[in-house]
């Protein structure tokens, strides 16, 4: 059975619940993205879409190679692993996110806004993402 546990009281709580004579397993829980981090970073990908000339979705993989590229043992043999951003957790969401910002400014000297800046809808306008 999982539950979620947010704070320490009630954690202590729920410990007084549980049978001695079990082992219990506590896990660190991520929340996965969000709606409005995929919706920003979709808009981004189309501003440098618009930039470059390259396919939205040739620039998403550019990217994923560049900055999410991984590699695992698999029968004693190291593989390269591209991640997919629909498995990545909100905190390494924000982090690709910010990877990307970065390219784009240096890269192709494109000033991307943060979502929570006050200048992100003059960007969309920009780049007709409304």
């Amino acid at each position: 059975m999982r539950q979620i546990i947010n704070t320490p009281s009630e954690l202590r709580k729920h410990l007084l619940t549980l049978d001695q004579d079990k082992k219990y397993v506590l896990k660190d829980y991520s929340w996965a993205r969000t709606i409005s981090q995929n919706s920003y970073l979709h808009a981004v990908f189309s501003a440098i879409w618009i930039e470059t000339w390259n396919s939205m979705e040739d620039m998403k993989d550019y990217l994923k190679d560049k900055y999410l590229k991984d590699y695992k043992t698999v029968m004693g043999v190291e593989i390269e692993v591209i991640k997919k951003t629909s498995k990545l957790k909100k905190n390494d969401f924000s982090k690709f996110a910010d990877e990307i910002k970065y390219f784009a400014y240096h890269e192709l000297g494109m000033k991307i806004p943060h979502p929570d800046d006050v200048r992100l809808e003059e960007f969309r306008l920009e780049y007709w993402l409304t």
